[in-house]
């Protein structure tokens, strides 16, 4: 699957400072492209489908005489085989060229990303290639705040540059936010993070124990961090269709990427039936027509409460005071289009034996319930909150 320059604009946001140059965009026949990007800066390569023998015949080379093969580039970690790509710091003009042809260029897949100098000169600024295991182990007191950067150009799993992350540890005191695309010397708009931790849930940023296993299928996209945190990050995925979550309150993430067809995802919630509780997600995409729609769906014996949303580029929530053996994420018309769902359940107080349900609060979105009254749902547009999600 070859990386063109219209996908990786949608992986990317756009900044005249920093580029994203897809190889097969290049030409060949030792003809010189330019960078035009002013020095300084960082330069990193993510070619996990193109050859070794290719990537040493494309050169970077800089008018104070450094080069470096693209082969030498991807391979170089700072610290072992799974740490930060090593970057090629250019300090002045730079050039890349090749003899290969025009056609083999064409059907090469990698792509070079190149930083702001702002970025080039910051030590808690790190770039990963997801090619391996990736175990990366954040320390406040020594790493500061940290921009951590994911590049996967790995097509041979579908959905394609699928980045599965695992055995997530993440103390009180520590913040997460996750964003598409890569990071620009601009603070990011609030409430466009695909994924956080505290999350926004019922209206208040709620810090949640258990991160369950997600994937993320995105070419290039980025997590800001503060203080303590640790995870392994692979190139694989999973069917989480069935998946089952991992603790009483949780939170986790799927995601629909614009080349997938959509279809529905259940996922089995672990519950203390004696205890009350929420189930709730934050949602945000960008669809194709004003017509594409992202349900979730709290499902149970006796009852069924969905929200629905048309995503938008800011974060749209909802929630369930209840947690069903199940929820099922749902769309409809979002081919070519993509989203994102946080989803989290939350356990509360233990339910009295003398509980008895309510009347019904009218809901606030649009929703489905049948079976126990005493259902609520509301509607969390992320955007009103900008103050308290800005780091």
């Amino acid at each position: 699957m070859l990386i063109s320059i219209s996908l990786l604009l949608t992986f990317c946001k756009l900044s005249l400072a920093q580029q994203v140059i897809p190889l097969n965009t290049l030409i060949g026949n030792n003809f010189e492209n330019k960078i035009d990007v002013t020095p300084p800066f960082s330069l990193y390569v993510s070619a996990q489908m193109d050859s070794d023998f290719n990537l040493n015949n494309i050169y970077v080379k800089t008018m104070d005489n450094q080069i470096k093969s693209l082969k030498d580039l991807r391979h170089s970690r700072q610290h072992a085989e799974s740490g930060p790509i090593s970057p090629f710091q250019a300090t002045s003009q730079t050039l890349i060229t090749t003899n290969l042809s025009n056609g083999t260029l064409a059907l090469m897949n990698g792509f070079i990303y190149v930083t702001t100098s702002k970025q080039s000169t910051d030590q808690s600024f790190r770039v990963y290639s997801v090619d391996n295991i990736n175990t990366i182990k954040i320390n406040g007191n020594v790493d500061g705040n940290c921009t951590i950067v994911f590049l996967n150009t790995d097509s041979r799993i579908l959905p394609a540059h699928s980045s599965l992350f695992t055995k997530w540890q993440q103390p009180r005191d520590a913040t997460v936010k996750m964003y598409k695309g890569y990071p620009t010397d601009v603070l990011e708009k609030n409430s466009t993070q695909i994924f956080s931790n505290p999350v926004l849930a019922t209206g208040k940023l709620l810090y949640i124990p258990t991160v369950e296993t997600f994937a993320v299928t995105l070419g290039i996209f980025y997590m800001k961090t503060t203080n303590d945190v640790y995870f392994q990050v692979d190139s694989r995925n999973i069917d989480f269709n069935g998946y089952s979550t991992q603790n009483y309150q949780t939170t986790g993430f799927f995601m629909k990427s614009k080349e997938v067809v959509g279809h529905n995802v259940t996922i089995n919630c672990l519950r203390d039936t004696r205890f009350n509780g929420t189930t709730g997600a934050n949602i945000m995409g960008y669809m194709p027509t004003k017509y594409g729609k992202v349900t979730v769906q709290t499902n149970d014996n006796t009852f069924a409460d969905s929200f629905t949303v048309t995503p938008v580029d800011g974060i749209l929530g909802g929630s369930v005071d209840k947690i069903g053996k199940n929820m099922t994420i749902s769309s409809v018309d979002t081919d070519g289009g993509e989203f994102f769902v946080q989803y989290y359940v939350v356990q509360g107080e233990q339910i009295s034996s003398t509980y008895a349900p309510g009347e019904p609060t009218p809901p606030t979105y649009e929703s489905t319930t049948k079976g126990v009254k005493n259902s609520k749902l509301m509607l969390v547009v992320g955007i009103l909150f900008l103050s308290i999600l800005s780091l």
